[in-house]
């Protein structure tokens, strides 16, 4: 905002009124303009001409049938998912303002039903605008993900049919760059997406899956017992997809690896991971407590080190850890 001369007082006393907020992005338009930057519209009026274009498409779908998701061909997108993530990167890489928007468009809505009460569900039984209430799709992730306004991922079912998802207010992913993504939507993760919602793209482009709430995500280890009797269509092992960590010192190892990144979600997930096939283990429970305090999260953090001390073998070593840590967390 700084290089279009906006501060953040001035948009805090704009805030509160449309009319002065416009007026404010028109000057800093003109600005822009008087300085030939061409990163930055020279006026918000096409801006507000497509929000009231997308609001009249919203309005007349409202009153339209849903209609049956149809299977699209998996090479195209993948093609296309490709382009957005190229897109993605470029755009790192270059000193580039970007405007984003996102249109809900749809009512939001938020899965309070436990997995375990939820019918499975394909792609091909899903209808676009429509809320698949008692239902959870089952899929993998297929491609690296990408990042514009929401993160998007490439997914499969199980009968290998493909579609976009959009996950919005994911914790951790607010301007963040793809090495974090990559580390947190690994290929050929597997996911559990309670009661889904099928659009169409904003644009009038592809069908997709838009998730407003990360809790309505379960991830999903190879070995659940939900998994259990599941066939793939394309096989069960997704191409490019790294190897997961078996043993107590590969889960640290991966976490350790993302924690001395600065990937510190990341790390905490994979300690979690790691801590739920050996939830006795105190030295990811206190790496994750670690990962906890530079995030901020110091109830979590303060939890993990009692929970460590608990632990009547716990070695002096971390036990002086456990301490330390619980302390910085108070």
């Amino acid at each position: 905002m700084q290089e279009l001369g906006i501060t953040i007082e001035d948009v805090m006393k704009a805030a509160a009124s449309p009319a002065a907020l416009e007026e404010l992005v028109n000057s800093a338009a003109s600005r822009a303009a008087e300085r030939h930057d061409s990163r930055f519209p020279e006026s918000s009026a096409s801006a507000f001409a497509d929000l009231e274009r997308v609001k009249a498409s919203f309005e007349a779908e409202k009153h339209m049938p849903p209609t049956p998701f149809v299977a699209e061909s998996r090479a195209q997108l993948s093609t296309n998912f490709e382009s957005s993530r190229r897109y993605t990167t470029d755009r790192e890489r270059d000193s580039y303002v970007a405007r984003n928007q996102t249109i809900i468009g749809i009512e939001i809505h938020v899965s309070k039903t436990p997995l375990e009460l939820l019918e499975r569900t394909s792609l091909t039984r899903m209808h676009i605008r429509k809320t698949h209430k008692g239902k959870y799709l089952l899929c993998r992730i297929i491609a690296l993900p990408a990042r514009v306004f929401s993160v998007q991922i490439l997914v499969e079912d199980v009968n290998g049919d493909v579609c976009r998802v959009t996950l919005y207010n994911y914790p951790g992913t607010i301007g963040a760059k793809s090495q974090l993504l990559d580390a947190l939507f690994p290929v050929g993760s597997i996911l559990a997406i309670r009661e889904p919602t099928l659009k169409f793209a904003t644009n009038g482009g592809n069908q997709l899956l838009r998730v407003d709430c990360p809790s309505d995500v379960i991830w999903l280890e190879p070995d659940d017992e939900r998994l259990v009797g599941v066939k793939w269509k394309t096989g069960g092992h997704v191409p490019d997809s790294p190897r997961l960590p078996n043993t107590e010192e590969e889960w640290k190892k991966q976490g350790n690896g993302h924690y001395q990144n600065g990937l510190y979600i990341p790390a905490a997930v994979s300690y979690s991971r790691g801590l739920q096939r050996f939830p006795a283990s105190s030295v990811l429970r206190l790496n994750r407590a670690m990962a906890y305090l530079q995030l901020e999260y110091y109830g979590a953090a303060l939890s993990d080190c009692e929970t460590a001390q608990e632990n009547e073998d716990l070695p002096a070593s971390l036990m002086s850890k456990a301490l330390f840590r619980a302390a910085w967390a108070l």
